[in-house]
């Protein structure tokens, strides 16, 4: 055996015989027998080669784990149950049932009612559970009655152990009269209208104190049960059409007074768009996104074919031959081409424009088709019988007179006469020097304009699409009163905003005198160095009533942009598209500009004074198309400070 033990392992022989007692231990059996019982294992149990190699106290400490595991293992296995011819499977059944058992009896013991009820009769296992069932079922025998509740059943118990009859038979006498009383109150009820019991009995207050309360608010306003009685048939009218919503609104006190309409008016239109669009095909297909790339593709063709089109003309006009004319022998013998290039090329004493286009008429024409003139420049430049038009085109004609227009119309084959006969008539304003009185020095013609001539004579084609206004408030009022709700006006989808519509600004201190009105000049200042500092990218211009008013605002700006270079240099960055202008009534017409500011001047001439009824041109028979003039320049907004909250005209 020791040869065996130190062929394996000379180092564990050596340390065993450096031990003194070696002859004692070596012979004991106790060792014998455990190497024995090692050598045994290792050859049915087999470790890894290098297990064996390792010392005996590396060996023992990796088994020793293991070993007390086992040990502790074998000590629950030796249970009673083990003994017995159950499975593992049932076993582990039989304590997943007593586990259960265990929380059913924490959960009945946790019971609001278990000490009133359960106590005396409650012994856990040992419970007589017959007994609990016929309790169980005296509670829900007793739960069933009408009225009766889990408290008030608790309510009657006047100890642990005993439950008094007659207790519960009064409250329940008093519970089925108040029942009884009760419908009968509904009933009455009723009669003026549905009674919503659940609204009453429940809510926010579910107790006999809230119910109490309401019967004593609905008996302190009594007075108003006519009122509610039509607010019954009016909230069932409105829910039969499918807006009971709106009746809940104002049941919770959330839609109040005007609101109700206002929500009510909102449905009705929701209710006939949603009919409407179902009932029609394309409505319910119709797509915003693809009607956008539609709306998108149609303006870029219609672009290109613009430009096409000026292409077109452009090249066919090109291609038109001017007559070069005479050019040797004397100067005065000139005509078309070869006068006009001899013209370019000199640098002074040029022949006057009139001669210039006598002799090259031709020429020009081919050259420039399209000539832009005044009637007064047409009778200048142009010689009668000279130069002949196919077409003339004709605006603003409401202010030309038939004797300055004529000479226009006789130059050409056929005419167009554009204008709006109910805005500005002809006028004299440039021709009358102005007075020192406070009036304008506006004289009105008695002849009729060109226009007004030809709607008399000749057939005409209203155009009723307004274009220009963004909100429908900038039109509205000449809509109305000059144009009679003709015109064709698209809705604005910023009804409600403030940069939109038209807007007014009460001044405290009027200050008019002899047709000015400093203040109101100064908030006009103001509001423009604002509008420049807010919204520079959108164009400005202002109106004013009279000429003597336009020259204080425009004097005053001119003030401040000598102070203030900002000022100046945001003015001057928008000259180059729509620059900024302040004019009169007279020269506006044909401006337009994203916002105007109108300077209305007139006022009293202290504060609370009286008004004089003199308003310069306004006051005149044809005034009102001044004012259809000056209220109809904005695209977006109008702003107008004015003296007066209200004014009173007399007529007279």
């Amino acid at each position: 055996f020791l040869k065996k033990m130190y062929r394996q392992d000379k180092k564990f022989l050596a340390n065993i015989f450096a031990k003194k007692n070696f002859q004692n231990i070596l012979f004991q059996g106790r060792l014998i027998r455990s190497f024995e019982f090692v050598s045994k294992f290792k050859k049915t149990h087999p470790f890894p080669g290098n297990m064996w190699q390792r010392p005996v106290i590396e060996i023992a400490n990796t088994l020793r784990p293991w070993a007390e595991k086992i040990q502790v293992a074998d000590q629950r296995l030796c249970q009673p149950w083990c003994y017995s011819s159950a499975t593992l499977e049932q076993a582990q059944q039989t304590y997943m049932l007593y586990k259960k058992a265990k929380e059913w009896e924490s959960t009945i013991e946790a019971l609001p009612s278990f000490n009133l009820i359960l106590k005396n009769q409650w012994y856990r296992e040992s419970t007589d559970y017959h007994k609990l069932k016929q309790i169980n079922e005296w509670i829900e025998d007793s739960l069933s009655k009408p009225g009766m509740h889990i408290n008030i059943l608790t309510w009657a118990f006047i100890s642990e152990d005993n439950i008094d009859p007659e207790r519960y038979k009064k409250l329940h006498e008093k519970i089925v009269n108040f029942k009884t009383a009760w419908k009968k109150c509904i009933g009455v009820l009723n009669q003026q209208g549905k009674i919503n019991e659940s609204l009453w009995m429940g809510g926010k207050t579910q107790d006999i104190e809230g119910l109490v309360g309401k019967l004593q608010c609905a008996n302190d306003t009594i007075s108003s049960l006519p009122l509610l009685k039509r607010w019954a048939h009016t909230s069932e009218s409105v829910s039969d059409k499918g807006f009971s919503i709106i009746a809940d609104k104002v049941m919770e006190n959330i839609l109040k007074n005007d609101q109700s309409g206002k929500a009510y008016e909102y449905y009705l239109y929701k209710t006939i768009y949603g009919h409407e669009i179902s009932g029609n095909k394309f409505l319910a297909e119709f797509s915003e996104t693809r009607y956008q790339n539609i709306r998108s593709r149609f303006a870029e063709l219609d672009r290109e074919i613009l430009t096409i089109n000026a292409k077109q003309i452009a090249a066919k006009l090109a291609n038109v031959p001017v007559p070069i004319g005479i050019g040797s022998g004397p100067l005065s013998t000139y005509t078309n081409k070869r006068l006009l290039v001899h013209e370019a090329n000199k640098k002074t004493r040029h022949i006057p424009i009139r001669q210039l286009i006598k002799r090259s008429g031709e020429a020009l024409k081919a050259l420039k088709p399209c000539f832009l003139m005044s009637p007064i420049s047409v009778a200048q430049y142009l010689a009668p019988g000279d130069i002949h038009f196919d077409l003339v085109v004709m605006d603003e004609a409401s202010q030309l007179r038939p004797e300055d227009a004529l000479g226009a119309i006789a130059r050409a084959d056929k005419s167009i006469i554009v204008g709006d006969p109910k805005q500005l008539p002809p006028t004299s304003f440039f021709d009358t020097s102005t007075s020192d009185d406070e009036e304008e020095a506006t004289v009105i013609d008695d002849t009729e304009a060109i226009l007004d001539v030809c709607l008399k004579q000749f057939p005409y084609r209203r155009l009723r699409w307004h274009y220009r206004s963004e909100h429908e408030s900038l039109i509205q009022f000449s809509n109305e009163k000059f144009y009679d709700g003709d015109l064709i006006v698209f809705p604005s989808p910023k009804r409600d905003v403030r940069d939109y519509g038209v807007h007014f600004n009460y001044i405290d201190k009027p200050s008019y005198k002899k047709g000015r009105n400093r203040a109101e000049a100064e908030v006009v200042v103001e509001n423009i160095i604002h509008h420049f500092h807010r919204h520079a990218e959108k164009s400005l211009g202002v109106a004013a009533i009279n000429k003597a008013q336009a020259e204080e605002i425009n004097f005053l700006l001119e003030k401040v942009r000598q102070k203030d270079p900002v000022v100046d240099t945001l003015i001057s960055e928008q000259e180059h598209d729509e620059p900024l202008f302040i004019k009169n009534l007279e020269n506006v017409q044909g401006d337009e500009r994203d916002v105007i500011f109108i300077s209305t001047t007139y006022g009293p001439e202290q504060p609370g004074g009286p008004v004089a009824q003199r308003f310069g041109p306004i006051n005149s028979d044809l005034g009102w198309r001044r004012l259809n003039v000056i209220a109809t320049r904005a695209k977006q907004r109008v702003e107008s400070p004015r003296v007066y909250r209200r004014l009173y005209f007399l007529r007279g």
